[in-house]
């Protein structure tokens, strides 16, 4: 197994590993056999591209992440605080099967499917008026892996910061 750490911080000056745009990011995705991420569109492009993901929700208890892997229908979609080494193991060994790259381009054909109505939907949500109350509710609980990832992120701005002067 390989760690490939791919960025897609844009502009390209910013992005430590040169990726410039989505068509270079998916170039790298597209030659993976597997995917582990915790980001929403790392999981959404490389199912758009066939391959099989392990998708963290980096919100304990499930969030965007959790909720569009069950719109795609993806099942391999873990809990920060509740996935262990063994979910994770057994999780790669799906993903590594014949079955779980099979399962994921009808997943890919799926979503395609699943856009044919879209200008239509789309125009119609246009025209219901918006309901702010409604959005009280989203505001998410810190975990560890935001904690993680924020702290992270501001590590690699100093490390910039640094680099640049």
């Amino acid at each position: 197994m390989a760690f490939i750490e791919l960025d897609t911080s844009v502009p390209v000056e910013t992005n430590r590993f040169g990726l410039s745009n989505a068509a270079q990011f998916e170039a790298i995705l597209g030659r993976l056999d597997a995917m582990l991420t915790t980001r929403l569109h790392g999981m959404v492009l490389a199912l758009k591209n066939g391959i099989p993901t392990i998708a963290i929700d980096p919100v304990s208890g499930g969030d965007k992440v959790t909720r569009q892997a069950g719109k795609l229908g993806w099942t391999e979609v873990f809990d920060p605080d509740l996935v262990s080494d063994e979910d994770l193991s057994a999780a790669l060994t799906r993903c590594l099967s014949k079955a779980g790259r099979a399962k994921a381009c009808l997943v890919k054909d799926a979503a395609i499917l699943s856009l044919a109505d879209f200008d239509t939907e789309f125009e119609a949500a246009l025209q219901v008026p918006a309901r702010p109350e409604l959005r009280a509710h989203l505001i998410p609980k810190a975990s560890k892996v935001r904690e993680w990832r924020k702290r992270f992120k501001a590590w690699k701005r100093r490390r910039r910061a640094k680099t640049s002067r």
